[in-house]
């Protein structure tokens, strides 16, 4: 494979992924990076969608992308000490944002750099109320929602874009439908917080149907000014197309790095369909 050769002949490797690609996704990017033994590797993530940051830096002299690839290539084919290889091997753009700012880390564990990890729950929602996001699990908890081709929540047609110009996607969670989706709200933050890493899910499901996908978005919710908009931070999904694949749907969002402020709170939405997929 690839992998092995690479990893036989210590081949190094200059990497940049984006956050909304969907073809080559940024969570399996930093799998990929993860299984590289070479100590000559570098990571770059990035705002936007599938080569869009890369293709739109071209035009800028002092873009960041371009930038780190020059210095990488004079290191590796000129024999130049840039200095790249003093840098951390991971750096991620903290966006929404059209500006340079990235931060760097050692590995793509980034928990020690953020304070650890955070494990939440499911909590069940009451009724004209969202389910909650727990930090203990709650015994007995389930919940039912059905599929729908009109759910209310989404990632949007467009958001991958919009977000490479520097700005968020928002979803209005009072336009889902109640019976085809359901949102989790966190406890509101009372500092500000630095997201950046790749999160994962683990849901549990009783399927009607042999085939069936779960989706799922994170949200970041500004209560100090609607608490029923999210914008979107991350997305993913899980299909089972086999009667005996178990119902368990584990999966692995697009890598993240965004600021939450004081007084926010981190939004979790699970559908059943979405249009993009």
């Amino acid at each position: 494979s690839y992998l092995n050769f690479y990893n036989t002949h210590q081949t190094p490797l200059f990497l940049s992924s984006n956050y909304m690609d969907r073809l080559f996704r940024p969570q399996y990017m930093v799998q990929f990076f993860e299984q590289l033994t070479t100590p000559n590797k570098f990571l770059l993530q990035n705002q936007g969608m599938h080569a869009e940051p890369e293709a739109i830096g071209i035009f800028d002299k002092n873009n960041y992308i371009w930038g780190k690839a020059k210095l990488w290539l004079d290191q590796w084919l000129k024999g130049i000490d840039t200095g790249i290889m003093a840098e951390p091997q991971v750096h991620m753009q903290l966006g929404p944002s059209m500006d340079k700012t990235y931060l760097q880390f050692n590995s793509t564990n980034t928990a020690a750099a953020n304070g650890g990890n955070t494990r939440f729950y499911f909590g069940h929602r009451q009724e004209r109320t969202y389910g909650s996001l727990r930090l203990a699990p709650q015994p007995g908890y389930f919940d039912k929602i059905s599929y729908s081709t009109t759910p209310g929540l989404t990632s949007g047609k467009k958001d991958d874009k919009i977000e490479t110009a520097g700005f968020p996607f928002n979803t209005n969670f009072s336009a889902a439908t109640r019976h085809a989706s359901i949102v989790y709200t966190s406890e509101i933050f009372s500092e500000t917080k630095t997201l950046c890493g790749t999160p994962s899910a683990r849901v549990v499901v009783g399927p009607t149907e042999f085939n069936w996908q779960v989706y799922g978005f994170i949200y970041d919710v500004d209560t100090q000014i609607h608490t029923d908009v999210g914008s979107l931070l991350t997305e993913s999904f899980f299909s089972n197309w086999a009667p005996n694949n178990g119902r368990v749907a584990e999966f692995d969002f697009h890598s993240v790095c965004r600021t939450v402020e004081s007084g926010h709170q981190i939004a979790v939405g699970i559908v059943l369909y979405n249009e993009l997929y």
